[in-house]
């Protein structure tokens, strides 16, 4: 969609998002806020924003694993970026569907 504006053209693209969220312990249900993936189908964007506050996920449970939350929260990031890095996954072509649901192909 196009709209003119002083004189240029601007460009409105949609977009959908999600938190992401780490939950050191079920039984508590206590959650933490770490980042958000971005999907925009009209710009061929998924991508994820992630950045952990170790002292907060410590206050919760200061025997979870941090170097493993790191590790998954990487793979996500990797996957939403595509490419050999993420592993065979990383190398499926992806589409979005109109309802917004990503789905993975072989490309």
């Amino acid at each position: 969609m196009r709209r003119a504006a002083e004189g240029r053209e601007r460009y409105f693209v949609c977009s959908e998002d999600a938190i992401i969220r780490v939950v050191p312990r079920m039984d508590r249900g206590e959650q933490i806020n770490v980042g958000v993936i971005l999907s925009c189908a009209d710009t061929d964007c998924l991508d994820a924003r992630i950045e952990v506050g170790d002292k907060a996920l410590l206050a919760l449970d200061p025997e979870i694993d941090l170097p493993a939350v790191r590790a998954n929260l990487e793979a996500m990031r990797l996957v939403c970026r595509s490419g050999a890095e993420a592993g065979p996954i990383g190398l499926c072509h992806r589409a979005v569907d109109s309802g917004g649901s990503c789905r993975l192909g072989a490309r």
